[in-house]
């Protein structure tokens, strides 16, 4: 197994706490992520939202 990358611990912190978190702005999912001592981009977590966005659209078809 490789490393944790960063934007891998995100994506499962944000895949975990998605019903909580789903209708935050990327800026605020950043600033939740930094308490789980993750550091990502605005973009990023952006980027990770859409992410999990699109996979939970295609679990419902």
């Amino acid at each position: 197994m490789g490393e944790a990358t960063p934007k891998g611990v995100a994506y499962r912190i944000l895949e975990s706490r998605w019903q909580e978190w789903k209708d935050l702005k990327p800026v605020r999912i950043r600033e939740e992520l930094e308490k789980y001592g993750v550091v990502i981009s605005r973009q990023r977590a952006h980027q990770l939202k859409q992410q999990i966005v699109n996979q939970k659209e295609k679990v419902k078809e």
